[in-house]
């Protein structure tokens, strides 16, 4: 390659890399949260279920999606009549845009289930 096509393809990366900046900039601006779903109930039990829901506490997946923006409505599942109340056949259990995904979930798959990019 010679000096000219050199100094060329810089210049190409050094546009690249400002209008790359500049897009991402408004992009971020005009829509902070990165998901399409912003909300989600989480249902989870410190009795039933209980190594599920330890899982999901020791991955810090509810603290995660927070940081992303997520309003995560937390329901304790107490009692068996608890888990009657809310028809649930298991904890812990996610529920996103009224579809509910019962068991562990890690938080990639819940990101993709919020449609986070």
């Amino acid at each position: 390659m010679g000096k000219e096509q050199t100094i060329a393809f810089a210049l190409l990366i050094v546009v690249c890399f400002i209008l790359g900046g500049a897009i991402g900039y408004f992009v971020i601006r005009d829509n902070p949260n990165p998901c399409e779903i912003t909300e989600m109930t989480y249902y989870y039990s410190e009795y039933y279920g209980r190594s599920e829901c330890q899982r999901v506490k020791e991955d810090g997946t509810i603290l995660k999606l927070k940081d992303l923006g997520i309003t995560v409505v937390e329901i304790e599942i107490k009692t068996e009549a608890d888990r009657v109340k809310y028809n649930l056949q298991r904890v812990p259990t996610f529920e996103i845009e009224g579809e509910r995904y019962p068991g562990y979930m890690t938080f990639e798959q819940l990101k993709s289930l919020l449609k986070c990019y």
